[in-house]
């Protein structure tokens, strides 16, 4: 902004007198501003991995559709109606749909769990309607997905909540496995012998209650200077 040579007061552009003592001032251009010599930084490996994964999306797709097509032509050329090719090609329709998500098109974490879960819910209500009639999907397909999906949004909201993640993430991950597998025999008796029998969860309990345990006790209770020997020492 230009001002006045006597009294110093501001004044604005194209101003021939000084509003306050009435001073002449002479003609200033407004300065232009200078544009950056150097554009702003952008990083644009995000770009390239999409661009990479969509092409091999692209590419996995050519290749499983293409899998399709000569596994029901060679079964209904060689028996004249479709047999085993029906479960191979919803087998690999429901792999497709598993890539999607894996291949993160979708961001979300929890959508992602609810699409896979969908996914294999669909995938085995299909695969037990194949054979005539509802078996095995309701007492054991459904519940167990159900319970997966459940266990891994539990455990990816105990993963996002803790401050200092390290082995009691690992611990997290056991106690996880072990109430899945308890819960998996649990449905798998119940359709098989219709009361409830625990064998082989128990022994997968035994094995894994007491490392997930002590991997929370190293994470909380072990004092600071041993935790970080620790993880210098297995690099954690």
């Amino acid at each position: 902004m230009p001002y006045c040579s006597k009294c110093g007061v501001e004044v604005d552009y194209n101003i021939k007198k000084c509003p306050l003592c009435d001073f002449p001032i002479p003609p200033i251009e407004p300065e232009e501003k200078e544009e950056d010599r150097f554009p702003s930084p952008q990083n644009s490996y995000p770009n390239k991995v999409k661009k990479r994964k969509r092409r091999a999306f692209i590419i996995i797709s050519v290749i499983l559709l293409t899998t399709i097509e000569l596994m029901l032509f060679q079964n209904f050329s060689i028996e004249g109606k479709l047999t085993w090719s029906k479960y191979s090609v919803v087998s690999i329709v429901a792999s497709w749909i598993y890539l999607f998500f894996l291949f993160r098109f979708i961001p979300r974490f929890r959508i992602s769990v609810i699409g896979i879960s969908i996914t294999t819910i669909i995938f085995l209500y299909i695969l037990d309607i194949l054979n005539g009639r509802l078996d095995w999907f309701i007492l054991i397909g459904l519940p167990c997905t159900i319970m997966g999906a459940l266990t891994t949004i539990i455990f990816a909201y105990l993963f996002k909540k803790s401050k200092r993640k390290g082995l009691n993430i690992v611990s997290y991950i056991l106690m996880g496995l072990t109430l899945y597998c308890i819960v998996i025999e649990v449905f798998i008796s119940l359709h098989i012998r219709h009361f409830v029998t625990l064998y082989w969860s128990i022994i997968v309990a035994l094995a894994l209650l007491p490392i997930s345990i002590l991997f929370l006790y190293l994470h909380y209770g072990l004092p600071e200077k041993y935790k970080i020997k620790l993880e210098r020492k297995f690099h954690i």
